[in-house]
């Protein structure tokens, strides 16, 4: 999410880069435990990559081919993996926070599977939403926007969502984190995580540059460090049952909010 307006496009190609990069962990089987690595890439709702197997100094490479679950918001895949002997197998994979979580199935005489938590590498640490100190800028901020919201995706078909807060602090800059947690069912194959949060790494981005977010007459924008202003996104707040609930629109003449949030302090 490079501004709030790419976020209400719900970009797919966005999402399916989170499956995208280098992943390292364990998985175990039957009590071994393997060093794993883990490299993949999608383009469209296609997966390739390479996985590596590593126990008592051995170590097995093989190659993974598949493609997004369609059901799983581009947040998951499955597909087949070739060893070295032209052995295959299948697998399950899920991001789920910060981890991806992976089952690959074995064939009889042995049967089960080696599963595991992968986790990507060099993740910076995340720091919590808060609010900052009133800015000096002078912008107009509408009050009633400053503080967290939270926004929850409801489970889907297989059971996966995302929690996400956004804060809108006083001094002009905005802070994000989010985490997914998610049930799995598939043959042979049932998992249940909660993944870690993350923090929002455009919002953060747009905070270092020396972005700040302001408001005017319903507009949510974006005072730019060239001191150019930007529409981000239109806005409304509504109050019922003592909660605050902001609704962002790409265009004031939209019928249905492209999202929603719940002010929580």
């Amino acid at each position: 999410m490079k501004s709030i307006t790419f976020f209400l496009l719900f970009l797919s190609d966005a999402l399916m880069a989170q499956l995208s990069g280098n992943w390292e962990g364990q998985m175990t089987y039957n009590q071994q435990v393997f060093s794993t690595v883990l490299s993949l890439k999608v383009v469209g709702k296609q997966v390739s990559g390479q996985l590596t197997l590593s126990i008592n100094g051995e170590k097995q490479v093989s190659v993974v081919e598949g493609e997004i679950n369609d059901y799983s918001a581009n947040k998951s895949a499955h597909g087949k993996i070739t060893d070295s002997q032209n052995n295959t197998t299948t697998f399950l994979c899920g991001l789920v926070g910060t981890s991806l979580n992976m089952a690959i199935a074995l064939d009889p005489p042995y049967g089960g599977h080696i599963t595991g938590e992968l986790r990507r590498t060099n993740i910076a640490s995340v720091q919590t939403p808060s609010k900052a100190s009133k800015a000096n800028d002078k912008l107009p901020r509408d009050p009633n926007l400053i503080g967290v919201w939270s926004k929850f995706s409801p489970y889907n078909r297989n059971s996966m969502n995302t929690e996400e807060y956004w804060a809108f602090n006083a001094d002009g800059t905005m802070e994000g984190k989010s985490r997914s947690s998610a049930i799995i069912y598939e043959p042979n194959l049932e998992a249940n995580s909660i993944g870690d949060w993350t923090e929002n790494a455009d919002l953060k981005a747009e905070r270092e540059a020396g972005i700040r977010w302001f408001t005017r007459n319903n507009q949510l924008l974006y005072k730019m460090p060239d001191g150019t202003e930007k529409l981000q996104v239109y806005y409304t707040t509504e109050q019922y049952d003592g909660k605050i609930t902001l609704f962002l629109k790409a265009n004031p003449n939209q019928a249905k909010a492209g999202a929603y949030f719940r002010k929580v302090n």
